[in-house]
């Protein structure tokens, strides 16, 4: 799923379940405020930080290399790439050039990169880097043509397995809103600091009814429909457990979704590749 589909269905999820009220506990017996030194709260000056159910913006400034708890490695260049003369495509170019280093930095000189694929860096060790952020003395790599893809890929190899305990979800409360670092689930002792886990949402029949997405309306042009099925927008995200109080799971990056019962609520796995 793209970043625009994943903001869209986010939003959605937000706005169907957001008058549903929260269960405010942290496994210590409060809800975090702004002031909260561990589990900030950000402000925005467009919505309150907190809504009614509980639901909060989502604070994902330790999303970056070792949490932001490490300086990010400052790795020798191994190739220089200069842009293409007048505009040309880019994408075969910085791929060769990512494929043929085995660790170590891929320097795009100053100046636009016109991609009209996509680029994908899939070996540890590997940056690609530019010189400066100013788009008109930086380095800008421009998606270009109409076609919609993912313009630069990150990914390793093989896929996620998810280790299922049950088909049941494992999350005790009705209701944990999304940006919350923390859940309760009654499989706790399955787990230790340090694992690494997927939160699950099932996508459900309730919840694709209610959000009508299986009473998608003909397209003017005439167009394919794809009715939602259950099962087919499932939600995953992986984090990593950072504290275990009691029946409390805690979490280095927020819940990204809202997880409510009456959906078919939610659980915790450990996954590996």
């Amino acid at each position: 799923m793209n970043f625009m589909k994943m903001a869209l269905l986010t939003f959605i999820i937000l706005a169907l379940t957001g008058c549903t009220p929260a269960e405010p506990d942290n496994g210590g017996g409060s809800v975090p405020s702004h002031k909260d030194p561990y589990y900030p709260v950000p402000e925005s000056e467009y919505l309150p930080a907190t809504q009614p159910s509980g639901d909060m913006i989502m604070d994902f400034s330790r999303v970056g290399y070792k949490w932001g708890d490490e300086d990010i490695p400052d790795v020798p260049v191994k190739l220089i790439l200069s842009p293409p003369e007048d505009g040309a495509d880019a994408t075969e170019m910085i791929q060769n050039a990512i494929d043929g280093i085995t660790d170590g930095a891929v320097l795009l000189s100053k100046g636009v990169y016109n991609v009209y694929g996509s680029i994908r860096v899939n070996k540890s060790g590997v940056v690609l880097r530019g010189e400066g952020q100013d788009e008109s003395g930086g380095t800008v790599i421009r998606a270009a043509g109409t076609g919609q893809r993912d313009l630069i890929v990150i990914e390793g190899s093989g896929k996620r397995q998810v280790d299922r305990i049950s088909s049941e979800s494992n999350v005790i409360d009705d209701y944990v809103p999304s940006g919350r670092f923390w859940l309760r689930t009654s499989a706790a002792r399955s787990f230790s600091v340090g694992d690494e886990v997927v939160i699950y949402r099932p996508s459900t029949q309730k919840w694709i009814s209610d959000l009508r997405m299986d009473q998608i309306p003909p397209r003017s042009d005439g167009g394919k429909i794809t009715q939602w099925q259950p099962g087919k927008y499932d939600l995953y995200a992986e984090r990593v457990v950072t504290k275990i109080s009691g029946d409390t799971l805690h979490f280095e990056n927020p819940v990204p979704m809202s997880l409510d019962r009456k959906y078919g609520g939610g659980s915790v796995f450990h996954y590996h590749y």
